[in-house]
C-alpha cells in the first residue's frame, strides 16, 4: 500500500485528532478542518472509482460519515466557510452514499463487486461534481479562521 493510501486508511479510523491544536479551537476553524477533511474524502472516493480501497469498501463509507452524518441535514455546513452550492453537492454525494449502501450489504465483503453497481457510478459521479466544486475555493487553513 503505498503512503497515501496508508495515510487515507488512518485518516478513515482516526480522523488524524492528534495531529490538531485541540485547545480552544473556534468553530470556524472546526469547520475548515472539516470542509478539508471532506475534501479528502471526496479525493479518496474518486480515486476508488474502478479500484477497492485496500483498506476495505467499509472503512471508505464510513470514514465519509465520519464527516457528513447521514442522513445529511441541510444547514449542518454553514458560511464562509461552505458555500450553498458546496452544501447542495455535499448532500448529493451523502444521498448517493445512502442508496449504495442500501444496495450492499452491511458489511461489503466483495468490493470488486461493488464497485461494478450503477449505484457506485452514482457516488463518483457526485463526488467528482463536489469535488470540483470545493477545490475551486480549495483547502482551508486549520490554525487560523479565514476573515
Amino acid at each position: 500500500m503505498d503512503a497515501m493510501k496508508e495515510r487515507r486508511c488512518a485518516m478513515a479510523t482516526s480522523n488524524n485528532l492528534k495531529e490538531w491544536n485541540m485547545e480552544n479551537p473556534s468553530p470556524q476553524i472546526v469547520d475548515q478542518r472539516v470542509r478539508n477533511r471532506i475534501i479528502e474524502m471526496l479525493e479518496w472516493l474518486v480515486e476508488c472509482e474502478t479500484t477497492p480501497p485496500d483498506c476495505g469498501m467499509d472503512e471508505l463509507i464510513n470514514g465519509w460519515e465520519d464527516w457528513v452524518p447521514a442522513p445529511f441535514e441541510p444547514g449542518l455546513y454553514l458560511p464562509p466557510v461552505f458555500t450553498e452550492a458546496e452544501q447542495e453537492l455535499i448532500c448529493r454525494v451523502s444521498r448517493a452514499v445512502d442508496v449504495f449502501c442500501d444496495a450492499t450489504p452491511k458489511s461489503i465483503t466483495d468490493a470488486r463487486a461493488a464497485i461494478q453497481l450503477p449505484q457506485w457510478a452514482a457516488v463518483i459521479a457526485a463526488a467528482r461534481s463536489a469535488l470540483l466544486v470545493m477545490l475551486e475555493r480549495g483547502r482551508m487553513p486549520e490554525e487560523n479562521a479565514l476573515r
